[in-house]
């Protein structure tokens, strides 16, 4: 039976949560049956169901110590990690938040969240619809960001080639904090026309479906945190084809990237944030006013 930590400061195991959190079935668990082929490998998931998370966190307030309306933060900071022999490089660790069209608990009764932001120093992944129902502040805080859309039941397509892999209608509503390539490994002017393309704002997400058709409706605000710490596949353009090789983990006949196909990318800023409902642990940014000027002369 696989075990998953709760972690207090020092990375201390927090016994009373950890057995809470275990005793939650389907609120977390792991998978390895998800193909990147960005990155060229299986994916190892730490794949977090958030409204079972939620009723977890509901039925267990004194184990976890908070309630679903806590506001220390502004609402409720989740952190997922992946601990590996790969943790601090280049490795094939992510976290997947599935089931989050609305970020609530399912039990009745049980009181709505603030707010919510996900942490974790690995790649996110996050599937199906986010935030769409009864919306409150959100974020991702990430070392890179990954979108699936509502069409990804299983990962079975994952192995597909990208005509198999069909997206559908998606929408997801919160900030994005991550990490992106950056064109000709130099920021400004020095990378331009040097070394790989980064794609360009539009794909910051990453995508793994032929959207081709389907839109993509998000509204947030995106923050680039540099280049990822863990993963490496470049950003190499759209369309192709190929057929992964599940025994030999190669992939033959290919004739492009075979990663996605750009969504109809309907994108705003999400302007609650400027009405002052900002996601929990948000920056700020403090402006300076001179209130006066003193000029001092002093004699040759």
């Amino acid at each position: 039976m696989k075990v998953y930590r709760v972690q207090g400061g020092a990375n201390v195991n927090d016994v009373i949560a950890t057995t809470a959190l275990n005793a939650c079935v389907g609120a977390v668990g792991t998978s390895d049956t998800f193909y990147n082929w960005r990155e060229g490998k299986r994916i190892r998931m730490l794949d977090v169901d958030l409204r079972k998370l939620l009723d977890c966190v509901h039925l267990n307030p004194l184990a976890f110590g908070f309630r679903l309306d806590d506001d220390t933060e502004g609402g409720l900071v989740f952190h997922f990690t992946v601990f590996g022999p790969d943790s601090n490089r280049v490795n094939n660790y992510g976290v997947r938040i599935k089931n989050g069209a609305e970020i609530a608990s399912t039990l009745p009764g049980a009181p709505r969240p603030r707010g919510l932001t996900v942490v974790t120093d690995q790649a996110v992944y996050i599937q199906g619809d986010f935030n769409k129902t009864n919306w409150i502040p959100a974020a991702f805080l990430a070392d890179s960001l990954n979108i699936l859309s509502n069409a990804w039941t299983n990962d079975d397509k994952s192995y597909q080639t990208l005509n198999q892999r069909v997206a559908s209608n998606t929408e997801v509503n919160a900030a994005f904090l991550a990490g992106t390539d950056i064109t000709g490994g130099a920021e400004g002017p020095s990378g331009q026309n040097k070394g790989n393309y980064n794609g360009g704002l539009e794909n910051y997400p990453r995508f793994h479906e032929t959207w081709s058709g389907k839109t993509l409706t998000y509204r947030g605000s995106f923050v680039s945190l540099g280049t990822p710490r863990h993963v490496n596949g470049p950003w190499c353009g759209t369309g192709g084809g190929g057929t992964y090789d599940p025994l030999t983990g190669r992939i033959s006949g290919r004739t492009g990237c075979n990663i996605y196909d750009p969504p109809t990318r309907n994108w705003s800023y999400e302007v609650r944030f400027s009405q002052g409902q900002l996601p929990p642990l948000s920056p700020r940014f403090v402006y300076l006013r001179q209130e006066r000027f003193l000029r001092e002369f002093e004699r040759p």
